[in-house]
């Protein structure tokens, strides 16, 4: 199912014994477009700590109120992973002491990731987080450009899927340059975030965003939503390359 990151922001994270904190940012890569970590406030035993989670151990996201999700791990193995500092980027470092702390624990029936390669071990403390690691929360608001560099609106969220936690589209509000709407637009379009000052980059011209087919905020983006709208672009859907992609390794 495709959810809205907005609505990952303040659930409450219930562990196999009871709640472990609440959910207050969402890390992902801006490389391959996936969710790369929560960062989970452990208010509940010390106040203001912060830890980082893997959406793997996540076993279901309930949206109902009270917001939750539901963690394969005790409020112990929640509690025990390594602070990191509240509103500053990750650090290598911290990433590293994640992943040795995952590879330490006792996680009984928990299968735990592989240390990335493009991690090391060893980094010096010092030594800045990887800058394709970003906040959701500090890519909304991002200018949206054209390929040809002419606006097309701003980032309002991301959308991601539960199922593997990749991000499928960036929700772009239009109403400042385009008669006001919001319009998906696919993660694979994206051509480059940054560059010179708060700004997406998307292989789309700013007509093709202007007649696209409208979203309206709070629905479920589904799958005819989903056909409608790379029909419009003429682009083939990822569901698609997925499956001719499964059948070539088959």
């Amino acid at each position: 199912m495709l959810r809205e990151t907005k609505r990952l922001e303040g659930c409450l994270v219930r562990a196999e014994d009871g709640p472990a904190g609440r959910v207050v940012e969402v890390l992902f890569d801006d490389e391959v477009w996936a969710v790369r970590y929560l960062v989970v406030d452990t208010g509940g035993r010390l106040p203001g700590e912060r830890i980082l989670m893997l959406p793997g151990f996540i076993e279901g996201v309930n949206e109902a109120m009270p917001a939750s999700i539901k963690v394969g791990l005790s409020r112990e193995q929640v509690w025990e992973s390594p602070p990191v500092v509240a509103d500053r980027p990750v650090s290598a470092r911290q990433e590293a002491d994640y992943y040795a702390y995952l590879a330490s624990a006792p996680y009984l029936g928990v299968s735990v990731p592989a240390f990335p390669l493009y991690l090391d071990p060893e980094v010096d403390e010092e030594e800045s987080g990887d800058p394709h690691l970003r906040s959701v929360r500090e890519l909304r608001g991002h200018a949206v450009l054209s390929g040809e560099g002419r606006p097309i609106g701003y980032v309002k969220d991301l959308v991601y899927d539960d199922r593997d936690w990749a991000i499928r589209y960036l929700i772009v509000d239009t109403r400042d340059w385009l008669p006001g709407k919001r319009v998906p637009v696919s993660a694979d379009w994206v051509l480059g975030v940054g560059g010179e000052g708060a700004q997406v980059e998307v292989d789309l011209t700013a007509e093709e965003a202007q007649a696209a087919p409208a979203w309206k905020p709070g629905t479920v983006i589904d799958r005819r939503y989903e056909t409608e709208l790379h029909a419009h672009y003429g682009r083939t859907p990822y569901w698609v390359r997925q499956d001719y992609s499964n059948r070539w390794e088959g």
